[in-house]
């Protein structure tokens, strides 16, 4: 039971979304897992209890099919680890969204929800995608018997390569809250972005996400677009049954 518990609260932190990577002091990644062409590395950062964590894989796949999964929040259930429920909650644009997630916890902890702030840029001359995420803790009412996560910040990236596939990266930084000990989360923070990369492998290959075009997903062929923060606007209590 300790060992699910441990599992869960790491995917909880980092899962129902991307993430921002942390501009503060950072020690060198040191490799923690290598398996099915995934390699997930982590470090610590000075003045901060928990490990932030990068998953790093190659998918034969498409730039545009990559960020229509992004851009599909309700599907996000199906492929990060452990996310109950996700849906936006405003869409400033194609582009920029702040969205809510839900991850029930096993007994006998509480369930967690993160609020997430999105923007999706393409650099025109690499046709490199970033995708920056940053919690927004206060942007919304707490929910009853829920835990929100206080501090999320990481991105996605997503690159070409020569021989036709994507270097996919996924990195994070986050704090679940609630008081755990950092010794309880750190001790498995590899689970979650192997688990979620081998997913996004999986689900990235449906008809739906294949068929998308640049176009259509809208992603600004603007390498230099600002990454504004959203301003909190209050949104109201979530009822039980919400999300």
């Amino acid at each position: 039971m300790t060992k699910i518990i441990i599992i869960w609260i790491t995917v909880t932190i980092a899962g129902c979304s991307a993430p921002r990577k942390v501009q503060v002091e950072q020690h060198p990644w040191k490799l923690a897992l290598d398996k099915n062409g995934i390699q997930v590395y982590t470090r610590s950062i000075e003045g901060i209890e928990f490990l932030e964590f990068k998953g790093v894989t190659q998918i034969p796949t498409s730039i545009s099919s990559l960020v229509a999964l992004i851009r599909d929040t309700e599907a996000t259930p199906q492929w990060i680890a452990n996310c109950a429920e996700s849906k936006i909650l405003k869409r400033i644009d194609d582009n920029e969204t702040l969205s809510y997630s839900f991850s029930k916890a096993p007994w006998p902890m509480k369930n967690r929800d993160v609020v997430i702030h999105t923007l999706i840029s393409i650099d025109q001359d690499t046709s490199m995608v970033t995708v920056i995420e940053t919690g927004k803790p206060d942007a919304i009412a707490e929910r009853e018997k829920t835990i929100r996560v206080q501090r999320f910040e990481g991105f996605w990236r997503f690159t070409p390569q020569s021989d036709g596939q994507i270097e996919v990266v996924y990195q994070l930084l986050s704090d679940p809250g609630g008081g755990l000990p950092a010794w309880f989360i750190n001790s498995s923070a590899i689970a979650q972005p192997y688990e979620t990369l081998r997913a996004m492998k999986a689900i990235v290959q449906q008809k739906k996400y294949q068929n998308a075009a640049l176009s259509e997903v809208g992603i600004p062929l603007d390498a230099k677009r600002a990454f504004p923060p959203i301003q909190s606007q209050p949104a109201g209590p979530i009822s039980p049954g919400d999300p």
